[in-house]
């Protein structure tokens, strides 16, 4: 009967587990705490009932213990009675003697029964206190399972409720790190508005400034191909552009030798020494381009910084091979010899004369 209860809360207690296993966790946990406890208050009204039932049976068997002397006293007296008539009927045998034998044989008979029933009745509520103990001793052991799922039931519950704050703090931070982004973004919009507005406006002004100048200057002026000097100076090289383009291609200075660049050097340093406009011109640009075969292969620019007296100086890695140079409207032509391939270069320009420019270079380190 024990065993069958202890079978059904069992299995009621694996059904409930599964139907918990589906819902939330942290309730889960809570009325799994609840079902245990429930279930550890039914063992211990279990217990408390074995610990009567074993109070009953120990007196009932300190009562038969109680009686098992004299039982027993009783069965070997009239054992050893019988076994005395039995022999003075073998050395007598009378009617007498028979008939002592006979009522001695059941005395013993009557004796020996009682004392049976009594060692069945002590035995078989020993048996019952065993199968109490055991009971309770199940009892206990399932109560300190039910009370280490309690413990561990609880931890788990700080455990998802730490979780499940920290989810709820991460979905406020998520929350408010998006409206940041949205404001932030919505910012950038805006700002990128009145950005792209404010272009526009500069843009329509510069249109309207181009036409207004467009009406005032006749006839117009063909601009060089690169702009990098003054506007005075843009409109000498553009009246001089188609001379140019025809004249014979015109080639820089280029010194090879360490003493003639020392030379080179040293004038350079004379005419800037004498300038008393250093500061008073922009920088040039100079547009180098690399050909192979004629097909342009590489180019690249490099400013020309002012030094004064009309000289301009700039520092450029040398690409073997035929070489285009341009400055403003003036340009020249260059094979730069292959032992020379990526040797740093000075290149200077005297524009003195901005009829004709010109452009000399030698290697960087002569100038140290």
């Amino acid at each position: 009967m024990l065993k069958t209860s202890i079978l059904t809360l069992t299995l009621c207690l694996s059904l409930l587990a599964n139907s918990l296993s589906n819902a939330d966790p942290l309730q889960a946990e809570k009325e799994s705490i609840i079902s245990n406890q429930q279930r550890i208050a039914e063992l211990r009204t279990v217990n408390s009932d074995i610990d009567s039932n074993s109070n009953l049976l120990n007196s009932d068997l300190e009562k038969l213990n109680a009686q098992l002397p004299a039982v027993r006293g009783s069965y070997i007296k009239q054992q050893s009675t019988l076994k005395k008539v039995e022999q003075q009927q073998l050395e007598t045998p009378n009617s007498a003697s028979e008939g002592l034998v006979k009522n001695a044989g059941f005395k013993f008979y009557l004796a020996e029964r009682k004392y049976k029933k009594l060692n069945n009745s002590i035995a078989q509520l020993d048996r019952q206190l065993s199968e109490l103990k055991v009971a309770r001793a199940s009892n206990n052991s399932q109560i300190a399972a039910l009370n280490s799922d309690i413990v561990l039931s609880k931890e788990r519950i700080i455990k998802l409720q730490a979780e499940k704050e920290d989810q709820q703090q991460a979905v406020i931070a998520a929350r408010k790190r998006q409206q940041q982004e949205r404001l932030k973004a919505q910012q950038a919009q805006i700002a990128a508005e009145k950005e792209m507005k404010a272009l526009k406006q500069k843009l329509l002004a510069a249109e309207n400034k181009a036409k207004s100048t467009a009406q005032q200057v006749s006839p117009p002026v063909a601009r060089p191909a690169f702009p990098d000097t003054t506007t005075q100076e843009q409109l000498q090289l553009a009246h001089k552009t188609e001379a140019i383009e025809a004249a014979e291609e015109v080639r820089p200075v280029l010194i090879l030798d360490q003493a003639t660049a020392k030379e080179a050097v040293e004038e350079l340093d004379k005419l800037v020494e004498n300038s008393s406009n250093r500061n008073k011109k922009i920088n040039k640009i100079l547009h180098v381009k690399t050909y192979h075969n004629k097909d342009l292969i590489k180019q690249s620019s490099h400013t020309m910084k002012y030094l004064g007296n009309e000289q301009y100086r700039a520092k450029v890695k040398a690409r073997a091979g035929a070489n285009k140079l341009i400055v403003g409207g003036n340009s020249w032509s260059i094979d730069m010899p292959r032992n020379q391939q990526r040797q740093s270069f000075d290149f200077v320009l005297d524009y003195r004369n901005p009829n004709k420019p010109i452009l000399s270079a030698y290697n960087h380190k002569f100038a140290n």
